[in-house]
């Protein structure tokens, strides 16, 4: 009974349901579309740390000391700056962990509905772990880039790997997220890329823990 109590007292706190003013000059990111963003990432970390997540094999948690993320204005400005283009270059802000899905419009479309596709990023890069094994000491490996979020050195060399989605979202060391959309016009058709930066107090590496076990 004691222990179940102290596990209560550090996991997560979940994220209240009211919405969090921001202050960041960015039109194209309503304050609607931050606290999609932060109440997912914090909602998906406190179902982790409760222990209600499974990967392919077996329940994930319960995870002591995860950090309830903040919402950070400068991140914001570091992931639309990365969205440009709608590319895939990792070689900027190296330092930061990054998350980013692009979607493709229809021939001559170049209107997308934003909120939803945000959600179906979300849920991609998440559900990844779904389909993944998670090792039995928590420790990271390749196959779980966006949900651990491991150093962006790494993804340099991840990019090929199936399961490059969702990991970055789940580390315990995470601080901070920011995220970004940007709609970038084509002749044939239209892209719509929705991009994630994060800050965390450490560089991951391989073999680094996801999150710690608080029974250990």
């Amino acid at each position: 009974m004691h222990q179940v109590s102290f596990i209560q007292t550090i996991i997560v706190k979940k994220v209240l349901s009211t919405e969090i003013p921001f202050s960041v000059p960015d039109r194209d990111n309503t304050d609607e579309m931050r606290n999609l963003y932060l109440k997912y990432h914090n909602d998906a970390r406190s179902r982790l740390a409760k222990g209600k997540e499974r990967d392919l094999n077996r329940r994930l948690g319960p995870a002591k000391n995860i950090y309830k993320l903040s919402w950070s204005c400068e991140l914001e400005k570091i992931a639309k700056e990365l969205a440009q283009g709608c590319g895939y270059d990792f070689t900027r802000h190296r330092s930061y962990g990054q998350n980013r899905e692009t979607f493709y419009g229809s021939y001559g479309v170049k209107t997308f509905n934003v909120k939803k596709h945000i959600k179906e990023a979300l849920d991609k890069w998440w559900k990844k772990v779904k389909n993944s094994y998670v090792r039995q000491d928590n420790k990271y490996d390749p196959s779980l880039f966006e949900f651990s979020n491991v150093s962006s050195k790494l993804a340099l060399n991840l990019l090929s790997s199936t399961l490059n989605d969702g990991f970055q979202m789940a580390h315990y060391k995470n601080t901070e997220l920011g995220c970004a959309h940007v709609i970038c016009p084509d002749p044939s058709f239209s892209k719509l890329q929705v991009l994630c930066v994060y800050k965390r107090l450490l560089v991951f590496i391989l073999n680094a823990l996801i999150y710690r076990n608080p029974f250990l």
